[in-house]
């Protein structure tokens, strides 16, 4: 339920016939994961939907599960306190229940959250905390995302040294992920870290391969970022017309 892409339409046509209560409930979790860069308001739809569900049943789990995603889409619009609010409440209930997926997440959501706030010194301890937590239950797919957000917040201290080795160890371990090659973000977080290092083939290298999946999985805020970056580097080497 913790991947963030798939074919929406194929789960909702799971969700429509689901006969279970629990299979309904991890299926608006992952409807929910599916839409949260793209759609957050559907995401949230789908994460509501969830948490009624799970609260008529009193099903633990899936509360703080269904609470988390709406954490995550708090976050995506923009309210990242009350985001980390809601994330770091679920912490003590999946430690309660030994959920060491949803400790992971409730972490990535501090890391994600305080990041975004400017907190870099902060969201890189709740990386690395979510890191300890994907390594120690050996989720790959957690693990190579744990590392691309240590790699980011030590590239916002300026650490770049020490942030170029945990993204190049997050792509390394994407591949082994059960999402293959379908994410950006880890491609892009090198495209920037490069772009710092002021080494701009290789900054060019990223960002032009962030391109293709994210506008194939509407990872707009990718996209966006991955073109902005190629102008910038363009008009750093003098090509102004390759900017344009």
């Amino acid at each position: 339920q913790w991947e963030y892409f798939g074919s929406a339409a194929n789960f909702k046509e799971e969700l429509r016939n689901a006969e279970h209560d629990t299979t309904r409930l991890r299926l608006y979790v992952r409807l929910s994961n599916i839409y949260v860069f793209s759609y957050p308001d559907t995401a949230l739809q789908f994460a509501q939907g969830g948490l009624q569900l799970a609260q008529s049943i009193n099903n633990k789990k899936w509360i703080a599960y269904s609470n988390l995603c709406i954490a995550q889409c708090l976050l995506v619009i923009g309210n990242y306190p009350k985001g980390i609010e809601m994330g770091l409440k679920e912490g003590p209930v999946l430690e309660e229940l030994n959920d060491t997926a949803g400790m992971t997440v409730c972490n990535f959501i501090a890391s994600w959250g305080y990041g975004d706030e400017g907190e870099n010194s902060k969201a890189l301890g709740y990386a690395k905390k979510a890191l300890f937590l994907s390594e120690s239950s050996r989720n790959k797919g957690f693990m190579s995302i744990a590392l691309e957000h240590v790699a980011e917040h030590f590239k916002d201290i300026n650490k770049l040294d020490s942030a170029l080795v945990y993204a190049r160890r997050g792509l390394a371990y994407r591949s082994l992920g059960s999402e293959g090659d379908a994410w950006s973000g880890d491609l892009r977080n090198l495209a920037d870290i490069f772009k710092e290092l002021k080494q701009d083939d290789s900054a060019l290298y990223y960002y032009k391969a962030t391109v293709g999946p994210s506008v194939r999985l509407g990872v707009s805020i990718d996209a966006f970022d991955a073109y902005l970056g190629i102008a910038r580097i363009f008009q750093h080497m003098a090509r102004i017309d390759s900017s344009i």
